[in-house]
């Protein structure tokens, strides 16, 4: 089932399986004259005649596609409703000579080519503002608008931001198109207003086909400011152009913002990145490695992927500086200079020597006054499986050991790990009196070394 048009096919047939929920004239008015689009990158796009099947179709019978979907996928799809004319007017476009701007009109659209849709990799953290940014950017105008991205630092809000950019240049070349950063947008208003000629901000901004704006917080308590952002997405919207924000919080949670943008910004589809697991993180760095074309083990990435987990500048960070070591002495990252480059770049302390896993565990099963043999053993009773968890935690946060090297200490694999380290990190943060004795672990641990 590859295509479209067979899984809609199949899909279209566990609809009518579920009769009881859909009536026979509202299935043959407005299902049936749904046409599978396309259906691939874990997105179903499905094209429909008019506006009023499109409406129909998000507001009454989208959860029941969704729920049959979800099953015949195997997994979380996300559906796309779109016009015919919309997406006859996009495959025109894509098949003509593919546009490529100058340097000058990037220059001016602010948009950086580097940052692309195929260089962005999709994680369960990002699923949902990644498809909401790729059915933006296909088209524009149409759909979830306004379109706000939040998430905390160096997760990616940029990158698919100038994804967007990138992919509406691509595809509508003729539209005007602008990407700026608050602070850019606040000093555009000052400077206009010191010269008297506010009259040409309110031209520059205001005859935009899509305008992107990035950590838009920075703008919050300055009224002329805010003053000026209003009117501008104000007429934007009105006029059917696109607005695209980004923040590290979301709108109510922005102190000193103007009621009115805040109002404007939650109308449309607020989307958050929240910070990548492990496997994203791998996926990350073995696509910038790829990408760079680094000579880089696996155990280096595993290692790095344990270590650096606030965000992904970080983990480019990691890697450029690796990258810049081996070119600069041609040789090859060991683990002991990974692990300096880690402790500058992310703050994180190291220990200044190693201790041998046996004796971290051996250490901890003294501190609970339990036998370090039954954490190793196969039995999964509650008091040592929480004791064997806690052993994976501290091993995690005070060594360089794999997560892999962890689990075969305890006869377990790296996934076991994973989870018994997050159980403990969950508890934690529930539980104050289980974290300060976890912290008191640590720094006895690390006294050790």
């Amino acid at each position: 089932m590859n295509n479209a048009i067979d899984f809609w096919s199949n899909l279209i047939e566990m609809i009518e399986d579920e009769g009881r929920k859909i009536s026979k004239l509202g299935f043959n008015t407005w299902v049936m004259t749904i046409k599978p689009y396309s259906y691939e990158n874990d997105v179903l796009t499905l094209s429909v005649p008019m506006q009023v099947n499109k409406d129909m179709i998000n507001n009454r019978y989208l959860s029941l596609i969704q729920s049959a979907a979800d099953i015949l996928h195997k997994g979380k799809l996300t559906i796309r409703i779109e016009l015919e004319e919309d997406l006859e007017k996009l495959s025109e476009r894509k098949e003509s000579e593919e546009y490529v701007p100058d340097e000058n009109f990037l220059k001016e659209s602010g948009i950086l080519k580097r940052y692309t849709f195929d260089n962005f990799v999709i994680g369960e953290n990002n699923r949902f503002a990644w498809a909401a940014a790729t059915a933006v950017a296909n088209a524009p105008g149409t759909c979830y608008n306004p379109l706000f991205l939040y998430g905390y630092v160096g997760l990616g809000k940029t990158h698919l931001m100038h994804a967007i950019g990138n992919e509406i240049i691509k595809n509508y070349p003729d539209l005007k198109i602008l990407y700026i950063t608050s602070e850019d947008f606040v000093n555009s208003v000052i400077n206009s207003i010191r010269d008297n000629k506010i009259y040409e901000i309110r031209d520059k901004y205001r005859t935009l086909d899509v305008l992107m704006i990035d950590d838009i917080q920075f703008i919050a308590g300055k009224d002329r400011c805010q003053e000026e952002f209003f009117h501008t997405i104000n007429h934007l919207y009105q006029a059917g152009k696109h607005i695209i924000i980004s923040s590290d919080r979301l709108p109510n949670e922005i102190s000193k913002l103007d009621d009115r943008i805040r109002s404007r910004l939650i109308e449309g589809l607020t989307c958050d990145i929240k910070q990548p697991d492990y496997e994203t993180r791998v996926a990350i760095l073995k696509k910038k490695i790829q990408n760079d074309n680094l000579d880089i083990s696996d155990d280096i990435v595993s290692m790095i992927a344990e270590k650096v987990k606030a965000n992904i500048r970080e983990l480019e960070g990691v890697l450029i500086k690796i990258g810049a070591y081996s070119s600069l002495t041609d040789k090859k990252a060991t683990k002991e200079m990974v692990a300096d480059i880690i402790s500058e770049i992310t703050g994180q302390s190291r220990p200044s020597k190693v201790m041998t896993v046996d004796t971290i565990i051996y250490e901890i099963a003294k501190y609970f006054d339990i036998d370090p043999k039954i954490l190793k053993s196969s039995t999964r009773k509650k008091e040592a499986n929480a004791v064997r968890q806690i052993c994976m935690y501290v091993l995690s946060e005070v060594t360089d050991v794999s997560l892999s090297k962890i689990g075969e200490a305890f006869g377990r694999n790296h996934a076991t790990v994973i989870n018994g380290r997050d159980n403990v990190i969950e508890r934690m943060e529930k539980d104050e009196k289980y974290k300060e004795k976890i912290e008191d672990l640590i720094e006895t641990v690390n006294n050790m070394i």
